[in-house]
């Protein structure tokens, strides 16, 4: 990717923070929607086996925040990586120079 002047490139880390902090709060508000109301616990549990320490507890919660946010970010990486690439890829493919994300100019038609 050197060299390449693609317009729209997402920001790798930035990206990957908020798929990964979504994905945290998400499973930490399963867990905890579990624990106080009994729906979905055995939904939790399955996911338990693959997360040690995630279960429909206060402290399973915590587990899930920290597995949900590790595996978030990891997918938010390759993800916007691949997208950047991709970006790229298409970007050179194509002749025309309305295939730029960029503002057209006044006047510019």
């Amino acid at each position: 990717m050197k060299g390449c002047k693609c317009t729209c490139r997402l920001s790798v880390i930035a990206m990957a923070l908020a798929i990964g902090l979504a994905s945290g709060l998400w499973m930490a508000f399963f867990a905890w929607s579990a624990y106080w109301t009994g729906h979905g616990v055995a939904m939790v549990a399955q996911w338990g086996e693959i997360y040690q320490g995630y279960s429909a507890t206060v402290k399973g919660g915590w587990m899930g925040l920290a597995w949900g946010f590790a595996d978030g970010f990891i997918f938010g990486l390759v993800f916007t990586c691949l997208y950047n690439l991709f970006l790229c890829c298409c970007k050179s493919l194509c002749k025309s120079d309305d295939a730029s994300c960029e503002p057209r100019k006044a006047g510019r038609k």
